[in-house]
């Protein structure tokens, strides 16, 4: 029962959006030193963070941005990452240790 608990848990936490979903060219305001290593997304109009990628299913950039998940239905990157390699473990675990 824990194992499925945990999967359905971790499940949820990965596919939540990310705090900085949908940013456009009004909601931001920078201050001139947090500038220096932003870019502009020339895809998606909105600032882009370091290290961040345009995902072209999603139609947004990813902050440190690993692929896009088909099961999760979402892009695994920086605020996901941690939950999505639990869903995995927890998921590997039911399945070999299933109930």
């Amino acid at each position: 029962r824990l194992q499925c608990y945990n999967v359905v848990y971790n499940y949820i936490v990965a596919i939540l959006p990310q705090s900085d979903e949908g940013l456009t060219r009004e909601d931001v305001v920078l201050s001139d030193e947090s500038l220096d290593n932003w870019r502009w997304c020339r895809l998606c109009d909105c600032p882009k963070p370091p290290r961040a990628h345009h995902c072209s299913t999603c139609m947004r950039c990813v902050r440190c941005s690993d692929h896009h998940c088909v099961y999760l239905g979402c892009c695994v990157g920086e605020h996901n990452h941690a939950s999505f390699l639990r869903f995995l473990v927890w998921l590997d675990a039911s399945v070999v240790f299933g109930e």
